[in-house]
């Protein structure tokens, strides 16, 4: 009986640790894009509006949270180069989740923000 006990631990702990990434990239870039990334995306028709929607209550002029300020193309740019917008938004692994004790954002607007960044994050 512990004999079977102890080999069933031993494959269930191998399994679970099998999966994991060690590049927010990869796991960034490994699952398809929803057909709603297809459409044009642009900062202040898309991007903009997924901000209002989801990030700007904290993170604005008045109340920077961890001193982040997202208002504005100016500074929203630096996160989507750096890939901390995509990163933190879509719940990468090596990432703090935003919006911070919310759902994550939708795969749309997920999509929208690969969009977005993959094009350069044009101020358009």
């Amino acid at each position: 009986m512990l004999r079977r006990a102890s080999l069933l631990l031993l494959v269930l702990g191998s399994g679970l640790s099998s999966c994991t990434y060690d590049n927010a990239e990869e796991l960034l870039e490994s699952k398809p894009l929803p057909a709603c990334a297809e459409v044009a995306v642009t900062y202040s028709g898309t991007i903009s509006p997924i901000l209002d929607r989801n990030c700007r209550s904290c993170h604005n002029q008045l109340t920077p949270q961890a001193n982040v300020n997202l208002e504005g193309y100016a500074r929203v740019k630096p996160y989507a180069d750096n890939g901390l917008l995509v990163g933190v938004s879509s719940h990468a692994p090596g990432f703090i989740p935003m919006p911070v004790g919310a759902a994550r954002l939708s795969d749309c607007d997920i999509a929208s923000l690969k969009t977005w960044v993959a094009a350069g994050a044009p101020d358009n």
